[in-house]
């Protein structure tokens, strides 16, 4: 498995990548909030209190077939 690190100011390209690398074993990680919901495997957050958290894209971890321990999913932060 591979990582990917899309930087805040490249988010506007997590479509294309996305595309590119359709059902290869990349972990799409991105810093800006929500981008899970747009196809990225894991998002980080910084909450009101400048706490930085994570959201996990389980359903796209598993079409990758990247496995993460249920312990690290449990971390995730959910709304």
């Amino acid at each position: 498995p591979q990582l990917l690190y899309i930087s805040d100011n490249k988010s506007a390209d997590l479509k294309s990548i996305l595309e590119a690398t359709k059902g290869q074993s990349i972990l799409v990680l991105t810093e800006r909030e929500d981008l899970v919901k747009k196809g990225a495997c894991i998002s980080f957050l910084i909450l009101d209190n400048e706490a930085l958290r994570f959201q996990i894209n389980k359903q796209e971890l598993d079409s990758r077939n990247l496995k993460m321990a249920s312990s690290i999913l449990s971390l995730a932060y959910s709304e």
